[in-house]
């Protein structure tokens, strides 16, 4: 656990530490990207499955920040130089995807790694953006905070609706794309807003902890994003030590009293 994680963080302080966690993306994608190449196969499920715990070990520890901070430009650069590697080996191989084979396929054990460190590159850059431009409350920041989980679980019945009526429109492609993009955000935030977020017990289904709490705790109190995690999603809470204050992204490490209210007093 705790054990664990520290060893993790100390292996990221060196310049390109953060990209130790692409060798486990890389390894597997070299082994199964051939093998199953057909989208949401197990070559995918496995990048979802190792993005997923990456990130629960990167939000555990604030400590990562500081790689993060420091490797941004670094994996800026290497996203943008694996993009364009990969778009290259995609038009080399553009006859036999034409044909039904899978780019991964063509390009082999390079496409794959190329792949999987692109996907991990990207993902440390938007972490960077969240750490140096949201890193405030307000309610927005409150409010995505506590809708992304259960927006996107919604999203999906809903765009797979959406687009299943569309598709049969007489419309060009990207017309039709931007009319399945504005009514399937739209249904997906008003099935959120008067669904879920307002009832409590439709709320604990997708983890969020209920609105009005015991104790006589205001509800228009901002504590970082812990605030919205019912316990049992709180996977790996247990793996902060004494000196972490919380989620990386939005609480200051300085801050001696992290209770802000929407209005902007302390408490």
């Amino acid at each position: 656990g705790r054990a664990a994680i520290s060893g993790i963080e100390r292996a990221t302080r060196r310049r390109g530490g953060i990209l130790v966690f692409a060798i486990p993306l890389v390894l597997s994608q070299v082994a199964l990207r051939q093998r199953f190449p057909a989208y949401q196969d197990w070559a995918d499920i496995a990048t979802y499955t190792l993005a997923f715990m990456f990130g629960a070990v990167l939000i555990s520890d604030r400590r990562f920040e500081a790689a993060i901070r420091r490797d941004a430009t670094l994996v800026v650069g290497l996203g943008v130089g694996c993009t364009l590697a990969l778009g290259a080996l995609m038009l080399g191989s553009l006859p036999q995807v034409r044909l039904g084979a899978a780019p991964a396929a063509a390009g082999g054990a390079a496409y794959a790694a190329l792949w999987s460190l692109n996907i991990w590159c990207w993902l440390v850059a938007v972490l960077y953006l969240g750490i140096r431009w949201l890193n405030f409350p307000n309610r927005v920041v409150t409010y995505a905070s506590e809708s992304t989980l259960p927006f996107y679980v919604i999203h999906h019945p809903v765009v797979l609706t959406v687009a299943s009526v569309a598709v049969g429109w007489s419309l060009p492609v990207w017309p039709k794309f931007a009319a399945i993009l504005v009514i399937a955000l739209t249904i997906s935030l008003v099935i959120y807003e008067f669904l879920v977020r307002r009832w409590n017990p439709v709320r604990t289904v997708f983890g969020l902890k209920p609105r009005h709490r015991r104790g006589g705790r205001p509800d228009n109190v901002y504590r970082g994003p812990d605030d919205y995690l019912a316990p049992q999603v709180r996977i790996l809470a247990w793996t902060r030590g004494p000196d972490v204050t919380g989620p990386m992204a939005l609480i200051p490490a300085s801050a001696p009293d992290q209770s802000v209210t929407k209005g902007g007093d302390s408490e």
